[in-house]
């Protein structure tokens, strides 16, 4: 990955000699594919956009690069024609295997299984010496759909810095997930904790500026009246360490997103799971799984800790 800037420089400056001053010394760090084909150059939100296309690994990479600070931004790459499984096949602990693949260098630091119109994937968000990295994993096929490797080690920003500011903010917090975007030119942190507000425990979802480290968009939802953010099963942050983050759910004692669905399509024989979440009711975290199977709609709540079945429901589809 590291030795393909050259190769697409080399070519950017064959084909569009009015960019070399331009491109040759931001076009660095993270890509090797000679066949690649510059597709087109824009500024966005005050940063200059490069795009390419990548035949040998079909996919469409999009850099960005700020002039300003001389420091390239970010790195995006999308698999072209892959939306998700159709169901989930890989474990979390395989789907983040395949990102070691490509990263051998990495650690992970969060995961988290996704649903996009009953397509799934994997969430994984990994760090390197050189970047923060974000990347969408099939869970089916464990082909990796989208790639964002954010150069964030400049200045001194990390995901350490951030868990650190969540911290300071709600002391005593434990944070869900955290990974970084691109937001209007700035980079900021998409990031979920549970919090203890007078005795109250609160999920709390917010984004974060990266640069000043200033908080918005914080939303609090009500996990439940007499849970507390310290009888959550989910373990702390610890400062310290570059990626410190939550601990893998096999760690925090939860059976996983992955065993959730899986469990609940055994019990209703089959079926497409459309929604999960995990919740806390009446003191237990719980997994919330809605499926649809054979022109019925199911709502099952699983102990998220033993995968026990706490609540069945079914009624006719509309």
């Amino acid at each position: 990955m590291k030795k393909m800037l050259c190769l697409v420089t080399l070519l950017c400056l064959m084909a569009f000699p009015a960019l070399a001053q331009q491109v040759s010394d931001t076009l660095a760090p993270a890509y090797s594919d000679s066949s690649a084909q510059m597709l087109s150059q824009e500024m966005e939100d005050g940063l200059q956009k490069t795009t390419f296309w990548l035949p040998k690994s079909n996919e469409i990479l999009e850099h960005y690069y700020d002039s300003t600070l001389n420091q390239v931004i970010l790195d995006k790459f999308e698999l072209q024609g892959d939306e998700g499984g159709s169901s989930i096949v890989l474990t979390e602990t395989e789907a983040q295997a395949k990102v070691l693949e490509v990263y051998p260098d990495a650690s992970i630091a969060y995961t988290k299984c996704e649903i996009d119109d009953r397509r799934y994937h994997y969430e994984i968000v990994f760090t390197t010496a050189e970047f923060a990295g974000v990347t969408e994993v099939n869970a089916a096929t464990g082909m990796l759909m989208k790639r964002e490797l954010y150069y964030v080690t400049q200045g001194g920003l990390s995901l350490q810095s951030a868990q650190e500011a969540i911290l300071a903010q709600w002391p005593g917090s434990s944070i869900s997930f955290l990974s970084l975007d691109l937001d209007d030119g700035r980079l900021v942190y998409d990031g979920e904790a549970v919090v203890n507000e007078n005795g109250t425990a609160m999920r709390v979802t917010f984004e974060l500026d990266a640069e000043t480290m200033a908080f918005f968009d914080i939303e609090k939802r009500l996990m439940d009246p007499n849970a507390t953010a310290q009888r959550t099963a989910e373990p702390s942050a610890t400062p310290g360490s570059e990626t410190s983050a939550i601990a893998s759910t096999q760690e925090s004692g939860l059976i996983g997103t992955a065993r959730a669905m899986e469990i609940a399509q055994q019990e209703i024989g089959g079926g497409q799971v459309t929604s999960i979440k995990l919740d806390r009711e009446h003191g237990r975290q719980v997994y919330e799984v809605e499926a649809l199977y054979n022109g019925y709609e199911y709502e099952l709540e699983l102990d998220a800790q033993t995968g026990e079945i706490l609540q069945w429901e079914q009624e006719l589809m509309d």
